[in-house]
């Protein structure tokens, strides 16, 4: 600092100031005041410091604040199984593994285990159902407060999401929710037989979150949903093979044939009666209804 004394101006000059080791914790907010005694003119100088939090290496290696724990793992996907190991775990306490749905925060699945830290092999073996891409391995030690790891083993198993389209027969809706958080774009499509899905018009729609609708869908086989993440497509099609939006049912019985026409939608159809002529693929119609 500078101070005119006696109309001379006093140069700046370094000063050093030692004190003892003050105990704080990771990512803590302290406030440093430092000024002279005894007190010239109600001069100090004062800031603030933020401590580290605990992303670095050597703070979660040595900090005990700061440790969490290495997972690793093994998957069985025949069983679903996931078989994981720890290590550089916090020494003396014991250890909790679960799996969970990442989202804004990591949603337990119901799998989960406590590992004593008597226990000389830190590993355990937990259940899933869908290898979904935001299942997770979380591991935190049995402390108040402790740090948590997580592991995501099927982060890039997108194809897993486009599951559980369902068809309301009464509403007439196609739905969809996603099982994980995506940024994608949904839509409908018509199959052709060249294998290519022709997209429709105006039924494009941003996914996130939130569940999907298509309403006034009329069921047909070749009818698909497509969704896009980036340059990745996948097809799938909820009708094909599984759905019948109608069909006819014919009944034989004292000379003549009974035609029910059943349909899981509302609508209008026309009926016609044709015949085929010898060796014609082609049938004529000769009476509508």
């Amino acid at each position: 600092y500078s101070q005119k004394h006696r109309g001379k101006k006093l140069s700046r000059f370094p000063v050093t100031v030692e004190t003892d080791c003050t105990e704080v914790s990771p990512n803590q907010q302290l406030q440093v005041t430092v000024k002279t005694i005894p007190d010239y003119c109600n001069i100090s100088w004062t800031t603030t410091y933020l401590t580290p939090e605990c992303n670095s290496e050597d703070l979660r290696m040595n900090v005990p604040e700061c440790i969490t724990g290495r997972l690793s793992y093994v998957e069985n996907p025949e069983k679903k199984e996931l078989e994981i190991h720890v290590s550089d775990m916090l020494e003396g306490h014991d250890y909790h593994l679960r799996l969970c749905h990442k989202d804004f925060i990591c949603l337990g699945t119901g799998a989960k285990t406590l590992m004593h830290k008597e226990k000389s092999n830190k590993s355990a073996i937990l259940q899933y159902s869908r290898p979904l891409p935001c299942l997770c391995i979380e591991g935190w030690s049995a402390v108040m407060d402790a740090p948590r790891v997580q592991v995501c083993p099927f982060k890039d198993r997108l194809e897993e999401l486009w599951f559980k389209i369902t068809f309301d027969s009464v509403e007439e809706a196609l739905t969809w929710k996603p099982a994980c958080p995506i940024s994608a774009v949904a839509g409908l499509c018509e199959k052709r037989e060249d294998g290519n899905c022709m997209d429709l018009p105006d039924s494009l729609q941003n996914v996130s979150r939130e569940r999907l609708t298509f309403a006034k869908v009329d069921p047909h086989p070749d009818l698909c949903m497509k969704f896009s993440v980036g340059s990745q497509s996948w097809i799938r099609c909820p009708f094909a093979g599984t759905i019948k939006a109608w069909e006819v049912v014919v009944t034989r019985g004292q000379g003549q044939e009974d035609l029910q026409l059943q349909s899981m939608i509302t609508a209008t159809f026309s009926l016609g009666l044709c015949t085929k002529p010898g060796g014609s693929s082609k049938c004529q119609t000769t009476k509508t209804k």
